[in-house]
């Protein structure tokens, strides 16, 4: 049967802002298929948020020019070095689904978490590489699988696990490993919101930081459907 690609994003700002300091774009690739990029601008508010702006437009642009994943990361972390003279730094994830080489890619820069879930099992990728921006040598670190039935990647900005760090455990990240084991694949909107919904209340509803969700999906159907995009946007 027919693949289909269902992507989500959830956000939320730090409680008392109204900018958020991540950003997230979808795009379509030039060569087929799909991304989704997600950058954490240093710090919060209005600073933060034109930083992740310039990083997630400039991501977006490129990729839907032809250029892959792992150039683009490269060529917008020099960007943001010769602008910002090396002292605003950005995370950035890229999750794409590449139709021509049928993979699924995954290139990271910095801490923010990564979970995928293939054959029923979720596992965490860890990126030894640090944010954009700052360190000259900086590149980004790409892991690629299988465009295959039933995976699901989900990205965290960092502030999705600040009620972790605070309490030193592990709560959120388990519980949202195991909402990802119980996922549907083309429930990708539903995960989204469970994950952020959870990640919310242990933070008794004030989030200290910016907390962005993306989720990634890949299901089959009987056929091929129509392109259905959607966003809500408070006003």
């Amino acid at each position: 049967m027919p693949l289909e690609i269902h992507v989500a994003v959830r956000k939320l700002p730090r409680h008392g802002l109204m900018w958020s300091g991540d950003q997230a774009q979808v795009v379509e690739r030039a060569r087929g298929g799909v991304s989704l990029i997600m950058a954490d601008g240093q710090g919060n508010g209005e600073a933060a948020r034109r930083t992740a702006l310039l990083v997630a437009n400039r991501c977006a642009n490129l990729i839907s020019e032809g250029a892959r994943d792992g150039a683009t990361a490269r060529a917008v972390h020099d960007l943001l070095y010769a602008q910002r003279g090396g002292k605003v730094s950005a995370t950035l994830t890229i999750v794409s689904a590449d139709l021509e080489a049928k993979a699924l890619l995954v290139s990271q820069n910095g801490p923010d978490v990564v979970l995928v879930r293939r054959q029923g099992v979720v596992e965490q990728l860890l990126c030894p590489y640090g944010p954009i921006g700052v360190d000259p040598t900086t590149k980004p670190f790409v892991h690629e699988f299988p465009l295959s039935e039933g995976t699901i990647i989900v990205a965290l900005s960092d502030g999705v696990l600040a009620p972790d760090r605070w309490s030193q455990s592990h709560a959120v990240l388990d519980g949202i490993a195991e909402l990802v084991r119980q996922a549907a694949a083309g429930g990708s909107e539903d995960l989204g919101q469970a994950i952020l919904d959870l990640a919310h209340g242990r933070s008794q509803g004030r989030p200290k930081d910016d907390m962005t969700v993306g989720v990634f999906g890949i299901c089959s159907v009987p056929e091929a459907t129509a392109r259905v995009f959607s966003l809500h946007l408070p006003a």
